[in-house]
């Protein structure tokens, strides 16, 4: 996250330095107000790349970002799908995933326009292609 505040240049005598003087005070209450109160043990950083410019930088630290810091979703933990069933996985725009289930691979008939293949509980392979059986 990066942002810019407006810089305005004082021409008289003592405004130049006034100006540095509230520049660096108000850049240094907002590192502090930040790095303490905004992000403070969160694996969050915030750094002042250059002060007075009224840019920062944010950082999240790999792994800072724990379980209890996550937003739930309605799928409960677990495996899904196996050999003979296949998961069906719906994520979001944020990538989570939103829902999880399984759905049963039929091992008997393999279907494929008008054609398929079936396989009977005595192991006897019927093939019909458009419509005719083979």
């Amino acid at each position: 996250m990066t942002g810019q505040l407006t810089t305005i240049t004082p021409t008289a005598g003592g405004h130049a330095t006034n100006k540095t003087y509230v520049d660096g005070t108000i850049d240094s209450k907002i590192d502090t107000a930040l790095t303490t109160d905004i992000v403070g043990g969160t694996g969050i950083t915030v750094s002042d790349d250059t002060p007075g410019s009224g840019q920062i930088t944010v950082a999240v630290t790999a792994g800072s970002i724990g379980a209890t810091q996550l937003a739930s979703t309605a799928v409960t933990a677990g495996t899904y799908g196996s050999s003979s069933a296949i998961p069906s996985i719906t994520v979001d725009a944020d990538g989570r995933i939103t829902s999880a289930s399984t759905s049963a691979i039929d091992s008997t008939a393999i279907t494929n326009g008008t054609s398929n293949v079936s396989v009977a509980a005595n192991g006897e392979v019927t093939v019909t292609r458009a419509g005719s059986q083979n």
